[in-house]
């Protein structure tokens, strides 16, 4: 889609304005805006890609977006705990409402552990 790798593209609004607030409160450190935003867009494409044309067993969707995220927030300068905690929780949230009961019972998906 021609203009979505600008930095100023509408389809990267949202990105930027949290990148922009997680700096200025001193959640994100290591990077600039323009760098986070090359962070979080790239790691979304290669995570869509590699989530529908993997081949194999399916990934557990909790624990594939919660690392991918964990590490993302990492890498933007995050504090591990923190960085690992929001990922977590952020990953059963998206996806409490679709797996179902039955998906959650077989032992695909692992129980949310307590917070630390």
């Amino acid at each position: 889609m021609p203009g979505t790798t600008s930095f100023d593209a509408p389809i990267n609004l949202l990105a930027r304005v949290h990148l922009q607030a997680g700096l200025a409160r001193g959640v994100f450190s290591e990077v600039n805006v323009e760098e986070g935003l090359v962070l979080v867009v790239g790691a979304c494409m290669l995570m869509l890609h590699h989530a529908l044309e993997r081949k194999g067993p399916r990934l557990d969707p909790v624990a594939y977006s919660s690392a991918l995220a964990g590490g993302l927030l990492r890498g933007l300068g995050t504090e591990f705990a923190r960085a690992r905690n929001t990922a977590a929780a952020a990953a059963r949230e998206v996806f409490a409402d679709f797996l179902g009961s039955s998906e959650r019972d077989s032992g695909l998906v692992p129980e949310p552990s307590s917070r630390r």
